[in-house]
């Protein structure tokens, strides 16, 4: 592996011939250089003395400025030019004239220009071999034909401290890297030993830093990603730092081993060979895994005209539980010559994360699995994604299986923890390894008069039926009140049947409504549902609106006499709730709470009148709206105290008109349905900020 030195050799040529001091080309007598106010006639002097070195003048190096180990320099070019032939504008050379800053060595240089007059030649500097925590920093410099602006050598030493470069808003004109660093050409090299920074810097859009590993193990970088498979020891963890081009086909034989491809590519080099230690097709595939317990991940993989497999993954016949995993991987076998992308022998691999596989023309399939050396099983896991894009033409599978071999007599098997993944293999071998991609199927919306349907969830690749659906509950039938006749003093009326607008069924058939004493009124009696609200009201207008809003209609509540003493409605705004009561000071004691008062809503009848029917009047502890239910029915008064309302008593008086001639109106339809009125629930829907009324208080 090769050093700065080495790496240099002919830019420093001439430079090492010289001494450590350099010299400058600039006229006898003239201040190139200061510190605070201090003028000096070289740049070396005012590195020398103590204190942040401005440059007073352009300056021309014939030899590097030397920075000695150890020293905290910062100097302001103050958009000056420093000018060099080669080699490094800021140095160190030791004992034994190896160059580049020493360990601990910092040097801030800004506002300077550093060019060099051989193009694409030299540095602005260089860290040493084997240095430790040298701190690098150029902020608003330009450079200008250089091989790049800072040089790392090598750093071996895995306890040494990193070293840092900070390249900040600085300009690259004809510059081949931006930094460059010895992470694998010398033997021993480390990866992890230099932290770079680079901000907001221009010319450097198609720029890359100079590095020579491809791959690293434990931190130590390698030319070769096979030099790296030699050298990772079991269970450990081989990085790929770049794309690899391979000469020959690669072989992991270590167990436990994990290659993290970071996203990278691999793939063959145009004088690609056949391994010679690798038998059959398998010999020209682009990765054999021998090793137990192997891992390949988040790498893409790309045949070309020279290779068989891209992973060729075997054990021989002694071998027992052999396992790999395989996962985030993409493999183009289009381009090979021959092979699958995969093959299986003798070992148990499991694919999990994406697996996306190009087949071709002279492709068997994406995956081969063989039981040529024994039992051999692809199994899904469960975040596995294999995608297959075929371009052969020939309807290639994803999964090919067969058995070469007299080891075992079952052909290979394939398992998915996968429930959206298909593994069925037919008698020949071939499967219809796929996931599951479905389309609704049998979906039926729902209506007033048929039940729907949610739709099975049906693969359209194989027709199976992934996931069942569900039926959907009959939709309510959407009611308006038709054929309603208000009963008067001369003949009789009719409720009107509630018939679905929809559909158009009578759900609810109407009844005959006796005539009248003068001036009475017929009170009817509706539900919401939703709310948990009882609502009373004679108009026929209001009563059908409300039924078109979703209310229940109960029918009729009672009688209201024409006169008599006034029960009164009020409505609470904040809970769209409605209260009635006879009490002139329960009524003023809600509009004090911000109830509205909506005057008088009916009369009460006497009772000591003909026909007086009792309307009882009950309260729900557990609401806090829709607290109160008035009824003439003792049953449903009896039935929801059990419930726990509790009961209040009279509220008013109503009349009980009959008519033993009354008959019910015929419905339109012999073939109506008819629903049971909706009775008041002990769960019904709380509603929010509750004024407080007289019965609540008890």
């Amino acid at each position: 592996m090769r050093t700065y030195t080495k790496l240099l050799a002919t830019a420093f040529a001439g430079a090492l011939a010289l001494t450590i001091a350099p010299t400058f080309a600039l006229a006898e007598g003239t201040d190139v250089a200061s510190v605070g106010d201090t003028p000096y006639k070289t740049l070396q002097d005012a590195i020398n003395a103590d204190g942040e070195v401005t440059l007073l003048e352009d300056v021309t190096l014939t030899a590097p400025v030397t920075i000695e180990p150890g020293a905290t320099e910062v100097i302001n070019g103050a958009d000056k030019t420093i000018t060099i032939a080669g080699g490094a504008a800021f140095n160190y050379r030791d004992e034994l004239n190896r160059e580049g800053l020493a360990s601990d060595t910092s040097l801030t240089v800004k506002d300077v220009t550093i060019a060099s007059t051989t193009p694409e030649t030299g540095h602005a500097t260089v860290t040493g071999i084997n240095a430790s925590g040298v701190d690098v920093a150029f902020n608003g410099c330009t450079f200008k034909g250089l091989h790049d602006a800072v040089y790392a050598n090598f750093v071996s030493d895995v306890k040494a401290e990193a070293n840092t470069i900070t390249i900040s808003g600085c300009t690259f004109e004809k510059v081949s890297y931006i930094y460059g660093v010895d992470d694998g050409a010398t033997a021993g090299a480390r990866v992890d030993k230099l932290e770079v920074t680079l901000d907001n810097n221009t010319g450097t859009e198609n720029m890359t830093p100079e590095t020579f590993a491809v791959a690293s193990v434990d931190g130590v970088g390698y030319m070769s990603l096979q030099a790296a498979l030699d050298a990772v020891e079991k269970d450990g963890v081989v990085e790929l730092l770049k794309d690899v081009v391979t000469p020959q086909s690669l072989v992991l034989a270590t167990d436990g081993v994990t290659i993290n491809g970071n996203g990278h590519k691999i793939t063959a080099a145009a004088e690609f060979e056949p391994n010679a230690g690798i038998s059959g097709t398998g010999a020209s595939s682009l990765l054999a895994i021998t090793g137990n317990g192997c891992t390949v991940e988040n790498v893409s993989m790309v045949g070309t005209a020279n290779t068989t497999h891209l992973l060729n993954i075997w054990a021989g016949e002694d071998a027992k539980d052999v396992t790999a995993t395989v996962k985030d991987v993409t493999l183009n076998h289009s381009g090979s010559k021959s092979g699958a992308a995969v093959v299986v022998n003798h070992v148990n691999v499991t694919v999990d994360g994406a697996f996306d596989v190009t087949t071709g023309t002279n492709s068997w399939g994406g995956v081969n699995l063989d039981n040529k050396y024994g039992a051999t099983n692809l199994n899904f896991a469960e975040n596995a994604n294999p995608v297959l894009t075929d371009v052969s033409g020939k309807n290639l599978p994803l999964v090919y299986v067969e058995n070469s071999g007299d080891v075992v007599d079952e052909l290979p098997t394939i398992t998915s923890d996968n429930p959206n993944i298909a593994t069925d293999i037919d008698e020949n071998g071939i499967s219809n390894v796929h996931v599951h991609t479905t389309e609704l199927q049998g979906a039926k919306d729902a209506t007033c008069t048929e039940e729907g349907f949610t739709g099975n969830e049906v693969c359209t690749v194989c027709g199976k039926t992934i996931a069942e659906g569900e039926k959907i509950a009959k939709l309510d039938h959407k009611l308006e009140l038709k054929g309603a006749v208000d009963a008067t003093v001369d003949a009789p009326g009719y409720t009107g049947d509630q018939v679905c607008s929809v559909c158009g069924q009578t759900i609810v058939k109407g009844e005959v409504i006796p005539a009248l004493p003068a001036e009475a009124r017929v009170m009817y009696r509706l539900y919401n549902k939703y709310t948990g609200e009882h609502f009373y009201t004679s108009n026929t207008e209001e009563r059908t609106l409300l039924v078109g809003l979703g209310w229940t209609d109960e029918g009729v509540a009672w009688v209201a006499p024409g006169e008599g003493e006034a029960v009164y409605r009020l409505f609470n705004p904040f809970a769209d709730d409605h209260h009635f009561t006879m009490k002139a000071d329960e009524r003023d004691a809600l509009v004090k709470l911000g109830w509205i008062d909506e005057g008088v809503a009916w009369y009460s009848a006497d009772k000591d009148d003909e026909g007086a029917t009792p309307l009882l009047r009950l309260f729900n502890p557990y609401e806090q709206r829709a607290t109160h239910l008035y009824t003439a029915d003792e049953k449903e008064y009896d039935a929801l105290e059990t419930l726990g309302w509790i009961k209040e008593g009279i509220a008013w008086y109503g009349l009980n008109v009959t008519d033993d001639d009354a008959t019910d109106e015929p419905a339109a339809d012999d073939e109506q349905t008819t629903t049971d009125t909706e009775k008041p629930a002990e769960d019904e829907k709380p509603a929010e900020e509750q004024p407080e009324t007289d019965a609540d208080a008890k």
